[in-house]
């Protein structure tokens, strides 16, 4: 099957009680911005779980392009998760320092998941890979990533000081 197959089954499935997209119009704004973005990013194309990414942004942006742009830039931050090759999955690496976070911060439970043979955190693939859009709300998720976010800006006072000086 080619991604246009795979993105058409996921945009009906997408936020399908969400009343925005009993409108067939809203489910075609969002087969526009993925189709898009897979013919613009031929290494990854579609992957299932993009469309949960880029929902709230047809939901929230009216304009099509904007929504697209957004995309585009959320896209830029999570392209790793997506990508496949023979041997792994892109999120794959994010699962390893989920390991080792637990196992620094709860050990006890880290080893009670080996031996429940989770080791590998494959039970927080989906969360990582659509950041929790699944897990929560759509409200929620969305605090959710506006937290994230906020906390992510980067303030290099090393260089900020060589700049303005002391």
């Amino acid at each position: 099957m080619t991604y246009d197959v795979y993105l058409g089954l996921d945009v009906v499935r997408t936020d399908r009680t969400l009343v925005f997209y009993e409108n067939e119009a809203n489910q075609a704004k969002l087969w526009d911005v993925l189709a898009v973005y897979a013919w613009m990013d031929k290494d990854i194309g579609y992957v299932q779980g993009m469309s949960d990414i880029c929902s709230p942004m047809i939901i929230l942006l009216e304009n099509e392009a904007d929504a697209y742009w957004c995309f585009e830039r959320a896209m830029r931050r999570l392209r790793d998760n997506f990508k496949c090759s023979a041997d792994s999955v892109g999120v794959q690496s994010q699962l390893g320092t989920l390991a080792q976070i637990v196992k620094t911060v709860d050990p006890k439970l880290h080893q009670h998941l080996e031996e429940l043979d989770g080791g590998e955190y494959l039970f927080a693939f989906r969360m990582l890979m659509v950041l929790f859009r699944r897990e929560f709300s759509f409200v929620d998720s969305l605090y959710l990533w506006e937290k994230s976010v906020s906390f992510d800006i980067k303030v290099d006072l090393k260089e900020l000081w060589e700049v303005q000086g002391p």
